[in-house]
């Protein structure tokens, strides 16, 4: 998770359906024009899990705070976010390692917003998390106070961040990155350009699992 913060203006879009009294999600026929947005807004990548939102499970407009909870923040621009996995791929997500992030099991159940879930638009929210190269988890991070740490299991559990694909992925990686760096460590310049490949927006855009990435690699920059 890395933070996510919604600068202004207002898209146009939500600005009109607030402005016209807009209560219906479902009917609201600008979600690609917000989706932009948002990817622009998150650099590409998932609100929850960091994964690439142009991968091949897709994407969907997720509301932090649950709107049907808090009808007042359907069209609220900071309750909106982009997270992994499009409604229609939800079946092969679950087939090929779990469904996590907004379309998880616990995060669909979710009755209403819950302080103890750490919101990506928290300004800290990345210290609360940290990525294990050994098998690819992510783990409240050691530093935590008792109660932070709890924050950080409660998230993790609910996103269903530590399913069997998350995993995988990160894992595979970060050996890779590790991999690479070893290979590199006697050329100076050919290992900076790989790691500011890795730690550097391109086109707009981060590498997946950009956080896990800069906790690992950050130290060879």
């Amino acid at each position: 998770m890395r933070h996510i913060p919604h600068t202004p203006p207002v898209p146009i879009v939500l600005q009109r359906a607030i402005d016209h009294g807009a209560s219906n999600w479902d009917r609201f026929d600008a979600k690609d024009a917000v989706s932009g947005k948002l990817d622009t807004l998150q650099e590409g990548l998932c609100a929850y899990c960091q994964i690439r939102v142009d991968s091949d499970i897709g994407s969907h407009i997720e509301h932090l705070w649950p709107k049907h909870a808090h009808p007042a923040m359907t069209f609220q621009w900071d309750n909106l976010v982009l997270s992994c996995t499009h409604s229609d791929e939800i079946g092969i997500a679950r087939l090929t390692g779990g469904v996590s992030c907004g379309h998880s099991d616990g995060k669909r159940r979710w009755p209403a917003y819950d302080p103890r879930f750490v919101l990506p638009t928290e300004a800290d929210c990345e210290r609360y998390f940290e990525y294990l190269a050994s098998d690819g988890t992510v783990q409240p991070a050691r530093e935590l106070s008792a109660q932070d740490a709890a924050r950080a299991a409660y998230t993790i559990d609910l996103l269903n961040l530590n399913c069997r694909r998350l995993c995988r992925l990160r894992k595979d990686m970060l050996e890779e990155g590790y991999r690479i760096i070893r290979e590199l460590r006697s050329e100076g310049c050919d290992l900076a350009h790989f790691l500011e490949c890795e730690l550097s927006a391109i086109n707009g855009r981060l590498r997946s699992f950009f956080t896990a990435r800069q906790q690992h690699f950050q130290a060879f920059a």
